[in-house]
């Protein structure tokens, strides 16, 4: 029976049971000290000395043994006492010596790669469920107590973690606490040398410019092989290959002086916050992976339906004040 939802964290211990890890001498001591206050083990013998004799005399010097070893099975997690087999719960030496055995600590380490990888899979979806990190202070979150274990377990560990965990910048009203400060500040206390293996990252960004306000979304996927495949929601699709060219095409003629009414930027904002963003996201890759990040990348452009209140800037570009998304993927 599975009970691991019924008690808190640190009941096990503070029970007194058997588990997987614990100290097993102190614990048959403990238990043998139990059997002789309820008179089923003479006085005087100990664990050590019921180890030395043989089977024969065990059922001497213990007559109750059926007494005895519920008594020593009570004092048993679950888990440890469904992995005890049957023939040994008749003799109380020998359900010891198979207690000793199915208490041992669990060796992640004998696991093969394939199967650490599943278990390290499991233990990052319990320890941190949501997919979605921040990194925003105050909530900036920190790395999961699974990833300060031994040198082993974070070397295999942490690529899986930031490679697979989504990560994202909550947009900034501040001018002192931007979001290359606190990207710059991430990288190098968190990530370090583990920004190889970064594939997910969301940005959110907020400008406030003479009561102007907008603000957008956009969702990073890096790929050492691939490089950057950027995706925005537009109404037809455009396939460009750089930062250059997405600039150039939103420089569209009929474009150029248009502005948005109301509460929202100019168009000419638009582009220039969207063109930042994006270069800020190319540059702080580029100096984490090095020789490894890939320049060329596939810009495709879907332009959205005009929604009410949104500025349609002559049938081809329509921007309201509602989040967009900028999608990179593998």
């Amino acid at each position: 029976m599975n009970t691991q939802g019924t008690y808190r964290p640190g009941d096990l211990t503070a029970s007194g049971l058997l588990y997987e890890g614990s100290d097993f001498h102190s614990w048959a001591e403990s238990t043998c000290a139990l059997l002789r206050v309820r008179e089923l083990m003479p006085a005087g013998f100990t664990f050590d000395a019921l180890m030395a004799v043989g089977w024969a005399t065990v059922d001497r010097r213990i007559p109750k043994q059926e007494e005895a070893m519920e008594v020593i099975l009570g004092r048993v997690s679950p888990n440890v006492h469904q992995r005890i087999p049957v023939p040994f719960r008749f003799n109380t030496r020998e359900l010891f010596m198979a207690l000793q055995e199915a208490s041992k600590p669990f060796r992640l380490m004998d696991l093969s790669p394939e199967f650490r990888n599943r278990v390290y899979q499991a233990a990052l979806n319990d320890a941190t469920p949501d997919q979605e990190i921040s990194i925003t202070k105050p909530r900036r979150s920190k790395l999961p107590p699974l990833l300060q274990l031994s040198r082993k377990v974070r070397v295999e560990l942490r690529p899986l973690y930031f490679g697979t965990r989504t990560f994202k910048v909550e947009h900034i009203e501040s001018e002192t606490d931007p979001v290359k400060t606190q990207l710059e500040e991430w990288m190098k206390q968190i990530v370090r040398s583990d920004a190889q293996h970064l594939r997910h990252l969301i940005i959110r960004l907020s400008l406030r410019r003479s009561h102007l306000y907008s603000s957008f979304r956009f969702t990073l996927r890096w790929s050492p092989t691939n490089g950057l495949k950027v995706i925005l929601l537009c109404r037809s699709v455009l396939l460009l290959s750089n930062l250059a060219s997405l600039q150039a095409q939103l420089l569209l003629p009929h474009a150029q002086r248009r502005r948005l009414a109301g509460e929202r930027p100019s168009h000419m904002q638009l582009r220039s916050l969207l063109g930042w963003a994006y270069g800020l996201c190319l540059l702080h890759l580029k100096r984490a992976v090095g020789a490894h990040f890939v320049v060329g990348s596939v810009i495709t452009i879907h332009y959205p339906p005009s929604t009410i209140g949104a500025y349609n800037t002559g049938g081809d570009l329509a921007f309201d004040d509602k989040e967009q998304s900028l999608d990179m993927d593998e």
